[in-house]
């Protein structure tokens, strides 16, 4: 197929959006309707817009690659072409670890023995060429010039452990789909196939069954782009100098950094209001809530909820799909089960109950799927105590860079210093609402409980 311009595709467009206005102008002028000449003619152009702006959306997507893989890059000494090792962004995936992502840009101690030699070299604030600012492009990598980073960039290395620890503790990263990021934009693909009525699929897919020699009706898929922009996270760290100069700072800084990159990242990926801060998963527009019982007495789960929550969950989505529930979430969930009722269904005769939470080979289980208990979701009771979703569905854009920077001022008083760490990146639902199954109700990725105050 040649090639053929973006703008030649837009321009394709406002043609024919014009010719079908015309059309339109001309009959409604006369008092009548398309005739039916008129009509094939339209439904003809019709057809024809939609594949040219599937086409248009194709084209965006391979510009996108090429401008953050195969674009100049703009550096204090002229353009130059990023090198055969950093030519593009690393592909997506689930889980995936800092060195995955950012491998083929190398992975450099930048001459540090360690990250305590690193962190006193920046703590005595002098000056060393293996410092290297966050607001200054390192020699042959792709980096954006980005006046509110400051600091000094923490090397790959040492990065590489802060991000790839911390995953351990995480909830939402080690499970959902990680994209790197070498500007602070990206845009990734996705189809639009948020309704499966009338036995249609990708957006625009539907059964087609003809005899021989007819021609099948055209059938395309619905692309759209999501724009994913970084957004910087800054962690605080205290240490008095006494710390710094007696003890082993390197692996007291890096517990404490893993920490707090586990706890604020899972923070965001949740809780965040996609202002400013990642679009959490609570805040997501495809999230199903699922009403509480009635008359569900205050601060309990119930085994219909629970059941309730699974018929949302959309079907794919169960091999993957996990339970993450606060840990006041406990003894009511340990007292859930399956018991046998009369045939009036009014009162519980003979036989063990079979219980729906248990114990699997690698730890707790709700009715078959992994469950994660964690402080970072809400109290027993409250909205967001109990969510079941499928974290593939969940997009996070990282950047490569952290930076490091001290500051004496805020600890003067205390003879202590301050060290900032930041990071870019962002997250949000691939998902633009629910979807709409032939039959049944809306499901989604992630689903979660209603208030039982």
């Amino acid at each position: 197929m040649p090639h053929i311009s973006i703008d030649a595709l837009r321009q394709r467009h406002v043609e024919l959006v014009a010719t079908n206005t015309n059309r339109l102008d001309l009959a409604a002028r006369e008092g009548r309707d398309l005739n039916a000449t008129e009509l094939a003619a339209f439904n003809k152009t019709r057809l024809e817009t939609s594949k040219n702006n599937t086409a248009i959306t194709q084209r965006e997507i391979e510009l996108d690659s090429e401008r953050s893989g195969g674009a100049f890059e703009v550096r204090e000494d002229g353009l130059h072409r990023p090198s055969s090792s950093s030519s593009g962004p690393g592909k997506p995936k689930i889980g995936a670890k800092y060195a995955e992502l950012f491998a083929a840009e190398g992975i450099s101690r930048d001459g540090f023995a360690s990250m305590d030699d690193f962190i006193g070299t920046l703590h005595a604030g002098l000056a060393d060429k293996r410092l290297r600012s966050g607001m200054q492009a390192a020699a042959g990598e792709q980096r954006e010039a980005s006046p509110s980073s400051g600091g000094f960039l923490v090397p790959t290395e040492f990065a590489q452990q802060i991000l790839d620890n911390s995953l351990e503790n995480e909830v939402v990263r080690p499970r959902a789909l990680v994209w790197p990021m070498t500007s602070n934009h990206r845009k990734v693909p996705g189809i639009d196939q948020y309704s499966h009525v009338g036995a249609t699929v990708l957006g625009g897919i539907s059964q087609a069954f003809v005899g021989e020699t007819q021609a099948l009706p055209l059938q395309q898929i619905n692309f759209w782009l999501q724009e994913m922009v970084c957004k910087k996270m800054g962690l605080l760290i205290n240490s008095s100098n006494e710390l710094l100069a007696d003890a082993d700072f390197d692996s007291i800084v890096s517990a404490k950094l893993r920490e707090a990159c586990a706890w604020e990242l899972d923070q965001a990926f949740l809780w965040g209001t996609g202002a400013g801060v990642p679009r959490g998963i609570f805040n997501d527009p495809a999230l199903i809530v699922v009403p509480k019982d009635t008359s569900q007495p205050t601060a309990t789960i119930s085994y219909s909820n629970v059941t309730n929550m699974l018929a949302a969950l959309y079907p794919a989505g169960r091999k993957n799909a996990v339970w993450v529930a606060n840990t006041t979430t406990l003894p009511q969930l340990m007292t859930l089960a399956i018991k046998f009722l009369n045939m009036a269904q009014t009162d519980y005769v003979g036989g063990s109950s079979l219980p729906i939470f248990t114990k699997g080979p690698e730890g707790w289980e709700l009715f078959g799927l992994p469950l994660i208990l964690s402080e970072k979701l809400k109290t027993l009771g409250t909205q967001g105590d109990l969510l079941l979703a499928d974290f593939s569905q969940y997009h996070i854009g990282l950047r490569k860079e952290l930076s490091l920077e001290r500051s004496f001022h805020a600890g003067f008083m205390t003879d202590s210093v301050w060290f900032r760490m930041t990071a870019r990146l962002d997250g949000m639902g691939s998902w633009k609402t629910t979807q709409a199954p032939e039959y049944g109700t809306p499901v989604s990725p992630f689903v979660t409980l209603a208030a039982r105050p």
